[in-house]
């Protein structure tokens, strides 16, 4: 009748995985070495599992037993239970669809002899009541028991197979699971950092070096080997240089520069860091190869800008290169709020960095983000070859605070248009401007804008070979033409 509710479906499902904790025994692993396995016992049934017994198969000529953490708790909040017999333990109930973690920890035999070891955990029995008789589980019978003869690892840590519990990879038996440990028999030994190397480097006169690189003599210099139980093994060497010191030597434009090195020897298959090598040493440079031009800066290619008062400005970069690179170039930004009785910028020089010009923090890059500004403000960008103690100065950004400016646009919000290998013709009527656009064409050809009309839009025009307007370009109200002849990034 309709006053009796249906069956309720009786599962009784239990299943098992294996794995080694890397949080707590993360290797390498050696003759010796610690290891704790995590195994995780899972109730996916509907019912409550008790006397649930696991077995861990290990080989005593590989790993020794040293013991087991009891689980107190579920993996979802439940007092445990967890009796312990030798390198055996019983969870005593575990509720449905809850899972317990109980780990166990061996040391690898001294006298272990290979490659890796597979050791195997397993559900040995379980009953559906407390001290009831052995279960029937779904898809894993309790009475099939592998005792670790066999491995699983095509379907390692898997846990919803329904398989019929035979042997080996296409059905697994997911009370069943091994896991597998790589040994080293010895330890990688590593030599850095010899007692007779070097820590004073000549540069010679015209070489061009990057920073932290240095010329053939400074990196063979470096007599580090590794080795694995005795016999070579591949490693990589990477470094990172800090700088301690520089100066001028007798006054002259090339200094010597000090920097703190940290050498970093890693494992070349594995990855795994193996030593670290700190050392202090000393360029000389014999020459300085200064920049013959310290480059061209502003903002959209504009050097002196009327701007509202806090607007977020676009970032002032590159209209020209510098000239005269040797190896790599280093900047410094000055920033000034000071003007002269006419109201210009005053000219940077030894004299008045530290006053009337401020070095920006940080700033060592050939762009700069300026920000907003609430006053008149003055940016120059000061660059140098590595290896030379001058500084050199780019032009003047001026940028003055009017009520009415328009803010620049953000080269970002510009819609680029390369075209690097073609002359780019702009014609009428399907190339003009609509209101609000903000495009930029670049080529390393010329670009011929032709009756083109703009309202209330920006356009960048950068045509390498030039860029003809003789045809005809209008600018409407609200817009904003910028012509440039660099070309493409390269």
């Amino acid at each position: 009748g309709d006053d009796e509710d249906p069956a309720q479906l009786v599962l009784f499902d239990l299943a098992l995985t294996k794995t080694i904790n890397t949080d707590e025994t993360p290797g390498p692993y050696l003759l010796g070495s610690p290891v704790i396995y995590d195994i995780t016992v899972y109730n996916q049934g509907t019912i409550a599992a008790y006397d649930i017994d696991v077995a861990d198969y290990f080989n005593n000529s590989e790993l020794n037993f040293v013991s087991i953490t009891p689980a107190t708790t579920s993996v979802g909040g439940a007092v445990i239970s967890t009796v312990i017999t030798g390198s055996s333990f019983e969870i005593e109930e575990l509720a449905s669809g809850d899972a317990v973690v109980v780990q166990m920890e061996f040391t690898i035999d001294e006298d272990f002899n290979g490659a890796s070891i597979i050791n195997n955990a397993e559900i040995i029995d379980a009953s559906a009541s407390d001290g009831g008789p052995t279960a029937l589980d779904e898809d894993s019978p309790l009475e099939l028991l592998n005792d670790g003869s066999t491995n699983e690892l095509a379907s390692d840590n898997e846990i919803l197979d329904n398989s019929t519990g035979s042997v080996d990879v296409e059905s697994d038996q997911d009370d069943y699971d091994p896991a597998i440990l790589n040994v080293l028999l010895c330890a990688p030994e590593v030599t850095a950092c010899p007692d007779d190397w070097d820590t004073r480097y000549q540069v010679s006169a015209g070489a061009c070096i990057m920073p932290g690189l240095s010329t053939a003599d400074i990196m063979n210099s470096t007599n580090i080997m590794a080795e694995n139980c005795g016999s070579p093994m591949a490693f990589n060497s990477s470094y990172r240089d800090s700088l301690v010191r520089e100066e001028c030597v007798g006054g002259s434009n090339f200094k010597e520069r000090t920097v703190f090195r940290t050498y970093t020897i890693t494992n070349s298959q594995t990855g795994e860091e193996l030593e670290t090598c700190p050392q202090e040493i000393t360029y000389t440079f014999d020459e300085c190869q200064a920049l013959t031009n310290f480059g061209v800066i502003g903002i959209n290619g504009d050097a002196s800008l009327a701007v509202p008062l806090d607007c977020d400005l676009p970032i002032i970069s590159v209209v020209q290169e510098e000239t005269g690179i040797c190896g790599y170039v280093e900047y410094m930004w000055l920033v000034s709020t000071q003007e002269d009785a006419n109201g210009n910028p005053f000219i940077p020089t030894a004299f008045n960095v530290g006053t009337v010009w401020t070095m920006i923090d940080g700033a060592q890059e050939p762009t700069y983000d300026p920000g907003p500004i609430t006053q008149n403000t003055y940016y120059v960008r000061c660059a140098r070859n590595f290896g030379c103690c001058d500084f050199g100065e780019s032009n003047i950004v001026s940028l003055r605070v009017e009520a009415g400016a328009s803010c620049p646009v953000e080269a970002a919000d510009l819609m680029v248009n390369n075209d690097c290998d073609n002359t780019i013709t702009l014609s009428s009527p399907t190339d003009d401007f609509v209101t609000g656009e903000n495009m930029k064409f670049v080529t390393d050809q010329e670009i011929n804008a032709n009756n083109k009309t703009m309202q209330g839009s920006n356009l960048i025009l950068d045509g390498k070979l030039g860029v003809n307007l003789n045809q005809g370009l209008e600018v409407g109200t609200n817009s904003r033409l910028e012509v440039y002849v660099t070309g493409c990034p390269k």
